[in-house]
């Protein structure tokens, strides 16, 4: 009866190792499972209704790209459904330049230091 208290009175310790993959993989299954559905659900009605815009045969048929107004001045970005102006005179559009610009030098430093890592790492097999 002794033992088993001093074994409750240890702290519990637990360990494990995760790599890279595995850990980009449970981010990309923790958003299909837990926000994709959450996002379905909470914008329904304008899914189905720009699936319905884009899949019926009325009008003129229209393909999936960018698309400009007639002044060119903005260029409408369909998956994001985000007016960019091309005189960068809107606010939005400033933000969403340099948060794509934060973006690309991140994915950028990330390959960078992962090469580094593997070529690191191959060093010393």
């Amino acid at each position: 009866m002794e033992e088993t208290k001093n074994l409750t009175k240890k702290p519990v310790r637990f360990q494990f190792e995760i790599g890279y993959g595995q850990f980009i993989v449970s981010l990309l299954v923790l958003g299909v499972f837990f926000f994709l559905p959450i996002q379905l659900i909470a914008n329904w009605g304008s899914i189905s209704q720009g699936i319905t815009q884009a899949f019926s045969s009325q009008g003129q048929p229209q393909v999936a790209g960018i698309l400009t107004d007639n002044t060119g001045r903005y260029f409408n970005v369909p998956i994001l459904n985000f007016s960019f102006d091309t005189t960068m005179r809107d606010s939005a559009t400033i933000s969403f330049t340099f948060g794509t610009i934060l973006i690309v030098l991140s994915v950028i430093i990330v390959l960078l230091l992962f090469a580094d890592f593997r070529k690191k790492e191959m060093k010393y097999r």
